[in-house]
């Protein structure tokens, strides 16, 4: 029994020592480390360097045993044309200073890498289809405005977009068709009594996500009745509509690929 525990606290030992590899790609500094307190060196170099907040990095490797992370920076670049500017002015002085840093690849302890960075995604998160809800449509103008609510089910591509910090998005666009039930009545057709009608729908717009559980959507679109609608005359046939809504869906559109290299901001 003794030897079993034994063995048990050797292996939990070893387990919480295990070194586990770093996905290559791009990253972000989320601390301000002074040199004299820095564990990040030129590599196979002891010197000291320097670690700068929100600078832009990509992870190039790792050693054999993957205590140690090899990391290139994004290049640092300066801007032309604006001399005048004392904002780009000071940032060319910074960034002239961190020149020599485009050319060299670092080291720096796996363990601090992971505490003291994020993961930097790409701004297209992917495209996905999903089930849009437009509730509320804008009609018209002047003597036939009319603002309605639609039951309307519409299955659209969507594109998702966001910034480098987030694997979802934030920003989607979108394309769909559907069929919507609109309303007839005497103001709006030649009916002599109110009845709903099939249209069949095509509309485009973006959805914006300010969190998980809440968006807005705005769209516009067009719809065209059934043929055996269609003499009705519906004054909003085929004309555009614009549509609005909240938490019109919920689709999260979320990505794995890292944001590829460039300049720093």
């Amino acid at each position: 029994m003794k030897q079993i525990l034994f063995l048990a606290i050797i292996l939990l030992g070893l387990n919480l020592n295990a070194q586990t590899e770093i996905k290559k790609g791009s990253y972000i500094f989320d601390e301000n480390i002074i040199t004299n307190q820095s564990n990040m060196t030129v590599k196979d170099q002891k010197a000291p360097i320097e670690i700068i907040k929100n600078s832009k990095i990509t992870v190039v490797g790792q050693s054999d045993d993957l205590k140690k992370v090899y990391i290139k920076y994004w290049k640092y670049t300066l801007s032309e044309g604006t001399d005048k500017n004392p904002l780009t002015l000071e940032q060319n002085e910074e960034n002239a200073k961190l020149k020599p840093y485009n050319d060299s690849v670092f080291e720096l302890p796996a363990e601090i890498f992971k505490k003291i960075t994020s993961p930097l995604y790409s701004y297209y998160k992917g495209t996905t289809v999903g089930v849009y809800t437009v509730p509320f449509r804008l009609r018209g103008s002047g003597n036939n405005f009319d603002f309605e609510s639609s039951l309307s089910l519409q299955a659209n591509i969507v594109l998702g977009l966001g910034t480098q910090r987030m694997d979802s998005s934030w920003f989607d666009l979108s394309l769909g068709i559907g069929l919507t039930g609109v309303n007839l009545n005497s103001d709006n057709s030649l009916v002599t009594e109110s009845r709903t009608a099939s249209a069949f729908t095509v509309s485009g717009g973006m959805v914006i996500k300010p969190s998980k559980f809440a968006n807005i959507g705005i769209f516009v679109g067009f719809d065209n009745l059934s043929r055996s609608d269609r003499d009705v005359d519906w004054v909003h046939n085929g004309n555009l509509w614009v549509g609005l809504g909240i938490n019109v869906s919920f689709n999260a559109i979320t990505t794995t690929e890292s944001a590829a290299p460039g300049n720093q901001d």
